[in-house]
């Protein structure tokens, strides 16, 4: 089931966004419902390879804050809303140009590609 991101890296330590409802739980609704354990271990794993995570999500950077809390993801690089519109001078920024995106179930079971050697 896994594939491969065709990502190239950036300079520094990787950067990636992980959502919370749907994404590290399995109800898509606020309230956060169970937690997907393979993915918030993934997520864990990350971090402690030095990857920069922030935990982004429609429900706000508070109600992110507290989820990784609840859940121990410490070490997250930030807490934040998702954006409704993103300013930028390079136009292919958009997720189908641009952005690499996995599913949970990828992103569990992936091996990321752009690991810096």
């Amino acid at each position: 089931m896994s594939r491969r991101l065709e990502i190239r890296p950036r300079r520094g330590l990787p950067v990636v966004y992980v959502d919370i409802d749907g994404t590290m739980t399995h109800s898509r609704r606020r309230g956060w419902g169970r937690p997907k354990a393979q993915v918030i271990l993934k997520v864990r794993d990350l971090i402690a390879r030095g990857y920069v995570v922030y935990v982004w999500t429609g429900g706000g950077a508070e109600y992110a804050r507290r989820f990784c809390a609840r859940h121990g993801l410490a070490g997250v690089a930030g807490y934040l809303p998702k954006p409704n519109v993103i300013v930028d001078d390079n136009p292919n920024l958009l997720p189908a140009r641009r952005l690499g995106r996995l599913s949970p179930e990828e992103f569990a079971e992936e091996e990321f590609p752009w690991e810096e050697a």
